[in-house]
């Protein structure tokens, strides 16, 4: 949740160093901080708080952009410790001394004029320890005469932070008690805010007790003697009008205060937990290292369950509790993504090696429940079973928690979202074309409820989804299964997987913990070398879609997306002046440049249905429509006779490759798909063969088929593969393993006899972004490659928790 005013990103920054959190001092005083503000200020207000206990490693670094935008705050709450007035301190350099800057150069200013004419600084010291002269001298420096909310136990010979516990010890003398310093904290806040908006905080304080004073005056002339002259009949009538107003307004004003606490949950407290650099958060686990989700909490609260990955590229499960430092692995994880919580917040469910696995909290128990190729995403019941999705989407499955009844919704749709349970029978799902619906295993696909988002979970019958990288929430009416309302904004910049699936979780009490990112798409056009290099093209950074190379290697045809539009483009690779927009927006994916250089072919889902359409390369002319198809999945390629090769997905949900000519309806090729397998990501290669992707082995992996005789099929790639190009200069044929680009050469004979060499790495780069489709081109001679290199972490050491956000909407 974003600061009261636009301009800033916190209400409230709490600094401290921390070694004075050891303890959970700072982290207690935050908790109880929160409850007053609750109960003190009507309006939720935003806390930056960062747990972390590594930041003392960083106390020689400089401060960074995200630090300096989390100190953009209306309050600077400093923790002042015999420690904390340190100019070699991370926190003094980089927190206090950076906010005295910016609060000194923005609009507000250091001090706030407050509306009894008082003057309050937006530095608001706690103290925790009587300062050494030196240490007073150095903060008064910059502050001033210290003028601090103390929180230090008054008595002799000691000198340590007041704690709740204390208060018990103190009743009848005159020491500070830790409740009222809390509150006088929270006063003191308010009293800033209202300066801030121009109000005056003490304005129905006064109205209170000035209708209480005039109760107590009318109370105390009722009992005076009776030598007291009686009022005259108009004195008396002013009398009584008066008391009438009076009471009046004291019974609107508690009723509007009483109204106004039983609708507010809690103030908003959004804190970050940094993680150890060597355990960081890794958001590209999966199947060939193209990414999935990273990153739940238990249902209780209390826990965050969250993926890393180790230099050799090997994913496990870590676990962090919240409110607590350390980071604990889960043994026997290797291979994990995209974890979820059993209902009692005892288990965990995830996915490794084309297997769906659990393993309890403590670690102490761990079984395989069951195989499933390309698993993406899933979900534990309150019914004890559990929801996933399989083969790229393709397979929406059902499984009890003890590996038992598996179930398989058969579809031409393909879902790809987390799914989110209605009943024991009905969920919400996403499709890849961004669409909600609500889907059973005994009905199949029902009524479609939301047409721009992927929707994730429900929360208090509001249903949220992710929309580009921004979270939203929209009302949900179970019973009519449909939306209410307009989306509401709930917090930007949320870090996604390939999938469009946002690294975010809920918790039953209504925790959120996500982490920042930007598109999985973002980035540059670049051509990169066979060892590696990379020079970069004169366009802006996009967020691209598929991709192809004009025969000469002169142009490409591009698909430029938005959030959930998108635009056909050819771009000229030596002056973008010369781009041509190809299409109107839609939803558009597969494009291809036909070999006579007069044509791009693309696919486009309007209506629920997906077209296959041609545009000249000029853009002269509207889109001619080439191919219609329920079941079309994605167009992959075209030859020099005018097939067209494309995904076709079957009744069994499962995807097939097909063919199709407007000029030649008796195509002479054909090919053989295994039963329960997925056939994707075809292209065509000499000698009438075809190179594609198959699951056939449990992982994507690279085959070769002749189409005149489709019996014979060759794996090309063992350890994970898929996208396969040929390219004739070198003989070679490419495909992609994660983030390496392989080759192995092929060859044929007179016989049309294929020969096949030992695959070998031609570059390796972690930047490289893993578009829908093809996400490289071969240059015509064969020497350099065109592909996309991402702006986006791969990972990251932060996660964001917000409390009580969600309660507040």
């Amino acid at each position: 949740m974003a600061s009261l005013l636009s301009s800033y990103e916190y209400d409230i920054f709490i600094s401290y160093r921390h070694n004075d959190n050891r303890s959970g001092w700072v982290t207690e005083f935050v908790g109880a901080l929160q409850e007053e503000l609750a109960s003190t200020i009507k309006e939720p207000l935003s806390i930056y708080f960062d747990q972390n206990p590594h930041n003392g490693l960083l106390e020689t670094h400089d401060v960074d952009d995200s630090l300096k935008e989390k100190l953009k705050c209306l309050i600077f709450i400093s923790i002042i410790s015999q420690t904390y007035c340190d100019p070699k301190s991370f926190a003094w350099r980089n927190e206090f001394l950076v906010f005295l800057q910016l609060a000194g150069a923005d609009s507000i200013g250091l001090k706030v004029k407050l509306r009894n004419g008082n003057t309050a600084s937006r530095i608001l010291p706690i103290r925790i320890h009587e300062l050494d002269v030196n240490d007073k001298k150095i903060i008064e420096t910059e502050l001033g005469p210290l003028r601090a909310i103390d929180f230090t136990y008054q008595s002799a010979g000691v000198n340590r932070p007041l704690r709740p516990k204390d208060d018990d010890t103190m009743k009848g003398n005159t020491h500070n008690v830790y409740r009222d310093q809390v509150n006088k904290t929270a006063n003191a806040i308010k009293e800033i805010i209202a300066g801030l908006k121009g109000e005056d905080a003490s304005t129905s304080v006064e109205l209170s007790e000035k209708v209480s004073a005039s109760v107590f005056a009318t109370e105390q002339r009722g009992r005076r003697k009776r030598s007291i002259k009686i009022p005259g009949i108009k004195t008396f009538l002013t009398f009584c009008l008066t008391l009438i107003l009076m009471l009046s307004a004291l019974l609107i004003y508690t009723n509007f205060n009483h109204n106004d606490s039983n609708g507010e949950i809690g103030n908003v407290m959004k804190t970050s937990i940094n993680l150890p650099d060597s355990i960081s958060m890794s958001f590209m686990a999966g199947p060939l290292r193209t990414g999935r989700r990273a990153v739940d909490i238990s249902p209780d609260g209390k826990t965050i369950v969250f993926v890393s990955m180790d230099q050799a590229g090997t994913s496990y499960l870590n676990l962090r509790p919240i409110g607590q430092e350390n980071v604990s692995r889960l043994h026997g994880t290797k291979g994990a993504f995209s974890p979820f919580f059993s209902p009692d917040s005892k288990w965990i469910a995830f996915f490794s090696n084309d297997k769906l696995m659990k393993i309890s909290v403590d670690g102490g128990v761990m079984e395989t429940l069951t195989q499933t190729a390309n698993p993406i995403d899933g979900i534990w019941g309150e019914d004890d079973r559990i929801i996933w999705m399989a083969n790229e989407s393709s397979s929406f499955n059902s499984i009890d928690s003890h590996g038992k009844d598996r179930k398989v919704m058969k579809s031409t749709m393909r879902f790809s979202s987390r799914p989110i349970r209605l009943s024991s029978d009905e969920f919400i799902v996403t499709n890849t074309y961004s669409e909600t619906y609500v889907v059973s295993f005994t009905k199949g696909i029902g009524k479609l409820i939301l047409s721009n988002g992927s929707c994730q979970t429900i929360y208090n019958d509001d249903l949220y989804f992710i929309k580009g990288t921004d979270l939203f929430a929209i009302d949900f009416d179970r019973d009519e299964q449909m939306t209410l309302g307009n989306p509401r904004l709930i917090e930007k910049g949320i870090s996604i997987d390939v999938y469009r699936n946002g690294q975010f979780a809920i918790s039953k009490n209504g925790t959120l913990v996500y982490a920042n990112g930007t598109h999985f798409l973002m980035g540059h056009l670049v051509w990169t070398n066979n060892k590696g290099g990379v020079t970069n093209l004169p366009f802006d950074s996009q967020l691209y879609g598929t991709f192809s190379l004009s025969p000469d290697g002169m142009n490409v045809a591009i698909i430029k997306r938005g959030d959930h539009q998108s635009e056909v483009w050819n771009y000229d690779l030596m002056d973008p002046k010369n781009n041509i927009l190809l299409s109107q927006q839609g939803f558009h994916q597969g494009v291809i440049w036909s070999p006579n250089s007069n044509w791009i072919y693309y696919q486009s889902y309007q209506n629920g249905k997906s077209h296959i359409v041609r545009s000249e390369t000029a853009g002269r002319s509207d889109a001619e429509l080439i191919l219609s198809n329920d079941s079309l999945r994605f167009l992959t390629d075209l030859n020099k006779e005018g097939v067209i090769l494309y995904m076709n997905v079957k009744k069994d949900g499962f995807t097939d490759l097909n063919f199709f000519s407007t000029e030649n309806p008796n195509i002479r090729y054909s090919f053989t798909s295994r039963k329960g397998v997925n056939e994707t990501l075809a292209k065509f290669i000499p000698e009438d063969w075809v190179a594609f992707t198959s699951d056939q082995t449990g992982r994507s992996e690279v085959f070769i088929s002749d189409l005149l005789n489709p019996a014979i099929r060759i794996q090309v790639s063992f350890e994970g593969g898929e996208e396969p190009r040929y390219n004739a200069a070198g003989n070679n044929l490419y495909y992609r393993n994660g983030n390496k680009l392989m080759a192995a050469t092929l060859v044929f004979d007179a016989n049309r006899k294929s020969t096949i060499g030992v695959s070998k790495i031609i570059f390796e780069d972690d930047n490289w972004v893993n578009v829908p489709g093809h996400s490289y081109d071969i240059s015509p001679d064969g020497k350099q490659f065109l592909l996309v290199r991402g702006e986006r972490r791969k990972g990251t050491t932060e996660i964001k928790v917000l409390q009580n956000v969600l309660n507040d909407h």
